[in-house]
């Protein structure tokens, strides 16, 4: 059953604050957490204050995670993940829920940027998503539906068999598809069934050609990108963020129908403001639309100030590269029935900190409509570039979360209280 819910409108950018949106299925209710904590705390206390208030919102609403990201410094990841590990224990929920722990400093300093979890509530008897492993661990969430199945695999590196790194980063890259390719094959799916990857590079400027040359390779060869036969690019984000030692990492959300499922998959090749990555040499869908039971999830593709041309938009002008990423993606989402407003989860990589006071300000002169957001420090792949956003979205659907409330209404959750 189901516990109260309740809308979150604004961002989580201020001082601490953890905010959910939600959207109403024919089944169910899917969820988004941002949490963001307070950076004048000790980084102990932080983790704890905020694990602590996710913890309690995830057991008082029965959320079962399917996406948890992680953003702080390496040298904080040890104590975040203890107090992570207790809050968990403490609201009774498995601590060993996969999650993805990446390098993400906050612009304004501090050691931790935040939380963004992504998940659904059930009122079935059994859940909606399980854990599952891949040989002897655990590595990734599989969430079942109305004739489908969902499974989300973070943290997919560039390991050989033996289990060591491969040597050169482009090596690295070329394991990490493979192995990907064979997580997903344990499961029942090959990487023609994924719709959405997230891919980080800890030097993405330094190979991020030799990157996009990798990926290419891999997807010819399985067939990706083929729309005549049906198989499309995933929508992506490539970014700079830091696991640990790795060159690479990715995270990715595959999806297999059954016949005659309700669910609709429609890749987003363009907008009015873009044309398709593709031809500039990336390959990646400028984002992906997921249908089904009444409801609709935009996955947005890291997006930047880069024109229809391929061209780097605003070189050295940071308010109107901003301008420019907002008003790509709302080209986007426009066709889909979206706008800005309908941003249930978004990350903001800024190149310095500058760019996030940039960004607030340019967001608030603007009258930008408020939606949850995690700033993080990073390199975007061009070196010119300053900003780039990806985002969660659901077009059209801008009442229904606060209907998940039994008395309605709109909260805000600091993290104080």
């Amino acid at each position: 059953m189901v516990s109260q819910m309740s809308a979150r409108e604004g961002t989580g950018i201020a001082g601490g604050r953890m905010t959910v949106r939600t959207l109403k299925r024919d089944s169910m209710w899917e969820c988004w957490l941002t949490g963001v904590p307070r950076q004048e705390l000790p980084v102990e206390r932080a983790a704890e204050e905020l694990f602590g208030s996710i913890a309690s919102k995830l057991s008082e609403c029965a959320i079962q995670p399917i996406q948890e990201k992680i953003y702080g410094t390496i040298s904080c990841r040890e104590a975040v993940l203890s107090a992570r590990a207790a809050a968990y224990r403490a609201a009774g929920l498995d601590p060993l829920l996969p999650f993805t722990y990446l390098e993400g400093c906050p612009p304004g300093g501090g050691s931790l940027a935040g939380v963004q979890l992504w998940g659904v509530t059930s009122q079935a008897d059994e859940p909606a998503v399980v854990t599952v492993g891949h040989g002897s661990r655990a590595c990734g969430r599989v969430f079942s539906g109305p004739g489908f199945k969902a499974l989300y695999l973070p943290a997919v590196s560039g390991t050989m068999p033996d289990g060591q790194l491969a040597g050169s980063a482009a090596e690295q890259a070329e394991r990490m598809f493979i192995n990907a390719e064979s997580a997903l094959s344990a499961h029942g799916m090959s990487y023609q069934d994924v719709i959405r990857t997230w891919i980080y590079l800890p030097h993405i400027l330094d190979w991020y050609g030799e990157f996009n040359r990798v990926r290419t390779s891999f997807y010819k060869k399985h067939g990706i990108g083929d729309e005549k036969a049906g198989h499309i690019f995933p929508a992506s984000t490539g970014i700079q963020a830091s696991p640990g030692v790795q060159e690479c990492i990715i995270d990715l959300l595959a999806i297999k129908c059954e016949p005659g499922s309700p669910l609709d998959v429609k890749p987003l090749l363009g907008s009015r403001r873009q044309d398709r990555a593709f031809k500039y040499g990336s390959a990646f869908s400028r984002g992906m639309s997921v249908s089904w039971g009444g409801g609709q999830t935009v996955f947005v593709s890291g997006t930047a100030s880069i024109g229809p041309d391929g061209q780097t938009r605003y070189v050295q002008l940071p308010e109107a590269q901003i301008m420019e990423t907002l008003l790509s993606i709302a080209a986007l989402l426009e066709p889909v029935g979206g706008a800005l407003a309908d941003i249930c989860s978004a990350t903001l990589f800024c190149k310095d900190p500058s760019i996030y006071q940039a960004f607030k300000e340019v967001t608030e002169l603007l009258g930008v409509p408020d939606f949850p957001v995690i700033p993080v420090l990073a390199d975007v792949c061009r070196s010119e570039l300053l900003v780039e956003i990806e985002a969660m979205a659901t077009p059209a659907n801008r009442d229904l979360s606060a209907a998940f409330s039994p008395a309605g209404g709109h909260v805000h959750e600091g993290l104080r209280s």
